[in-house]
């Protein structure tokens, strides 16, 4: 297959950090791993030094790898990944969470929903509090029968 030039293909960077990403996601490139030279991706992946240059800064700055002069790039500890990064979520995402993964996420929404409540509580209007109170309303009238409420909960939901 013939090399891409990033210039001439601008997302020839972006496929190139979605597939590293993915082998770091998925456990084959590990941390600690140091990854192949540039020429060696670029020929594994079929385009420019350019384009893996591009592709590795992009993963640099997502926390996936670092670089060390003669020691080469490495990936780094999953703890040092920014997992707020949207890209770098999807690509989790898509790569199979595992069951440690769904756990942090659920961490970290323990974390920041009481405080993002809180904040909606304080700067919340009259309005806004009695269009989110009003599922609850149709939950507690008489006549409910506990059966499955999608409507409701979907406008508590849409409400909050």
């Amino acid at each position: 297959m013939a090399k891409t030039d990033s210039s001439d293909n601008p997302q020839a960077s972006a496929q190139v950090a979605r597939e590293v990403a993915r082998l770091i996601l998925t456990g084959v490139w590990r941390e600690g791993t140091i990854l192949p030279r540039e020429v060696e991706l670029a020929s594994r992946f079929s385009v420019s030094r350019a384009s893996i240059r591009e592709s590795l800064s992009l993963l640099k700055a997502k926390g996936l790898i670092a670089s060390k002069q003669k020691a080469g790039t490495h990936v780094r500890a999953r703890f040092d990944w920014n997992m707020l990064d949207e890209e770098l979520l999807n690509w989790t995402l898509s790569a199979l969470p595992t069951q440690e993964f769904a756990k942090q996420i659920m961490e970290v929404r323990r974390i920041v929903e009481p405080e993002a409540c809180a904040i909606c509580a304080m700067r919340g209007t009259d309005e806004d509090f009695a269009e989110s109170n009003a599922p609850i309303a149709a939950w507690t009238r008489p006549g409910w029968t506990g059966s499955p409420m999608p409507s409701p909960t979907c406008n508590f939901t849409a409400a909050s």
